[in-house]
């Protein structure tokens, strides 16, 4: 786990992906918030940011507890911190399930940094949900494909230009493929 000691709004990140964990915490920082990052639902619940988060992030599917079973956890303990969910794997069922629980968003990945960002605002303004669906006329529950809760599937974006591609669209991206380099520079030289 690690944090930033700045007095902003306390944005949770729980991912079992050091990837992922890293490259979100980074653009949450950018953003000037607090973050803690965890790497499974378990160590989120037992730690003490539970009760001072202002909003999680979550993977949906996690060893032990997935984010959906982290969503049900906290609202049978009268927790209803504002969840943003993000998969590499969208199930339409799952999506309808977490939105209709109160979850703020629904990415698929890649996202772009962008609609992180409108969701962690509509959290943290107490929004129902992404603005942009309010925009766009969507409902809780429904999708479209390129919406904020619609399915993005990985192989279409690499189809747009590759991982450059992906990364010049994205901040995300960009901090997720730098890690990837840093880690296999680091690899290399070991």
């Amino acid at each position: 786990m690690s944090t930033d000691a700045s007095k902003s709004p306390m944005i949770s990140i729980v991912d079992d992906d050091p990837f992922v964990r890293q490259a979100i915490h980074n653009l949450v920082q950018s953003m000037g918030y607090r973050s803690a990052t965890f790497i499974s639902a378990e160590e989120f619940l037992r730690s003490s940011y539970i009760h001072e988060t202002a909003c999680v992030i979550t993977d949906v599917q996690m060893p032990g507890l997935s984010g959906v079973d982290l969503q049900r956890v906290l609202i049978a303990g009268g927790n209803r911190t504002p969840i943003i969910f993000i998969t590499a794997y969208f199930d339409e069922r799952i999506r309808r399930s977490v939105m209709e629980a109160g979850a703020i968003g629904y990415l698929s990945k890649p996202f772009d940094d962008e609609n992180l960002i409108e969701g962690l605002h509509s959290a943290l303004s107490g929004l129902p949900t992404m603005p942009s669906q309010q925009q766009t006329g969507f409902r809780r529950g429904q999708a479209d494909e390129g919406s904020v809760t619609g399915p993005r599937r990985p192989c279409e974006r690499r189809r747009e230009g590759g991982y450059r591609g992906i990364s010049r669209q994205s901040a995300f991206a960009t901090a997720l493929v730098a890690s990837i380099g840093e880690l296999t520079r680091t690899l290399i030289s070991a």
